[in-house]
């Protein structure tokens, strides 16, 4: 959430930044509604690691499901779907964050991103 306030700062950044608020059932009730598929992520984490795509199934089907990593997982309600989320998330603090369906390459997601790292200099000396 701190990188995310960071970008926020920026009017040039903000426009690209996808909604992203703190996890909770309010918030992930909000945006399944809103935006139909998000992301579960952890507030300290990278590289993909502990990150849940959540979306609300489209009719014939009903309820819900979830991914993490190479697995499928489906509610047939919403108490059902934050009730499996909250068991795997535990205490730690988890982002919920408006989905952006990624590129494919022979029907397989991927995304491309920017690492950006902060280096200080002091006396003309490099510091991490």
């Amino acid at each position: 959430m701190e990188k995310t306030g960071a970008l926020l700062q920026s009017a040039e950044l903000k426009k690209h930044v996808p909604d992203t608020r703190w996890f909770g059932r309010k918030s992930l009730q909000d945006m399944l509604d809103q935006y139909g598929m998000v992301y579960v992520k952890p507030d300290n984490g990278s590289f993909g690691k502990g990150v849940f795509r959540v979306e609300r199934l489209h009719p014939p089907q009903v309820g819900y499901q979830f991914r993490i990593g190479t697995s499928t997982h489906h509610a047939a309600t919403f108490d059902k779907l934050y009730e499996q989320l909250q068991q795997r998330t535990g205490k730690r603090p988890y982002l919920v964050q408006r989905g952006i369906h990624l590129l494919t390459h022979r029907k397989r997601r991927f995304d491309v991103r920017v690492m950006v790292q902060k280096i200080r200099m002091e006396y003309g000396k490099r510091q991490a």
